[in-house]
């Protein structure tokens, strides 16, 4: 009877490591389903911020964002979580992948002007009024990652 415990003990202890290093995996884009769906939710619900950030880097009001919801290389739409052992500046950080274009004019093609990344740090607590007496920011901008557009073919 001891011989079965320490076995199921053992598979037990073995199980239990196999399902931690599979979390630690690093996570394959869908453009499909739920995480489609989160995506949208997540662009759309920080749509001004977003574009907020492109225009300030860029410094000008003449400039259109876009999405490849279909590009294996990013996810469009990043979101990490503080925890214990990976602590950020705030409780999410979102990571949006937009191209950026030139803004459309008549007979003109809209240029690429970059493959870019913003940075948002979210403190989802602060939208409680009775935790955040001060009206503080619940979202706040941390980051713009500029990067060339790809050459023209």
């Amino acid at each position: 009877m001891r011989k079965l415990i320490y076995v199921f003990v053992a598979l037990l202890a073995f199980g239990t490591n196999i399902l931690t290093v599979q979390a630690e995996k690093n996570h394959q884009h869908s453009s499909k389903g739920q995480e489609q769906v989160f995506d949208n939710f997540f662009v759309q619900l920080y749509q001004e911020e977003i574009l907020t950030a492109v225009k300030d880097y860029y410094n000008t009001d003449s400039i259109n964002i876009g999405y490849d919801w279909l590009d294996k290389n990013y996810d469009v739409v990043e979101l990490l979580q503080s925890e214990p052992g990976r602590e950020y500046s705030s409780s999410y950080i979102l990571k949006f992948t937009v191209l950026t274009h030139s803004a459309f004019v008549p007979n003109e093609k809209a240029k690429p002007l970059g493959i870019d990344t913003v940075t948002l740090g979210v403190e989802p607590i602060l939208n409680n009024k009775e935790f955040n007496p001060n009206g503080e920011p619940v979202v706040k901008f941390l980051n713009f990652q500029h990067n060339n557009p790809p050459k023209e073919k």
